[in-house]
């Protein structure tokens, strides 16, 4: 596969989501060599899909764009043993976006970032 059909992530990270809550861990660097790491834990409305005790996590890839805007791809790492799809999840797709808001506060001038 040739490099310019890959897509560019700037932002990577790990998503744990248990009944209620859900923590994501990101990490940017930049190409200026400025890493940025954060680990956000938020509690959210009681989640169904996933029983008391369990819990199911994702990896993710983002990039960040103008106008406070992102990408995310999600890849499965441990689903629920429910086998529900929970990634999709407002509450999940909050919790990832304070983590890029996070990200983006940081950012400085000649970091590398398209915005």
């Amino acid at each position: 596969m040739a490099a310019d059909k890959l897509l560019k992530f700037d932002t990577f990270g790990l998503i744990r989501i248990d009944r209620d809550q859900v923590t994501v861990s990101i990490t940017a660097v930049t190409i200026a060599g400025k890493s940025i790491n954060r680990t956000i834990t938020e509690g959210v409305q009681e989640i169904s899909e996933i029983n008391t005790g369990e819990f199911a996590s994702y990896s993710f890839g983002a990039t960040l764009e103008p106008g406070n805007k992102s990408r995310i791809a999600i890849k499965e790492i441990t689903a629920p043993a429910s086998g529900a799809s929970v990634e999709g999840l407002p509450q999940v797709r909050t919790v990832i976006e304070h983590a890029l808001d996070f990200i983006r506060e940081r950012l400085q001038p000649g970091d590398g970032y398209r915005n």
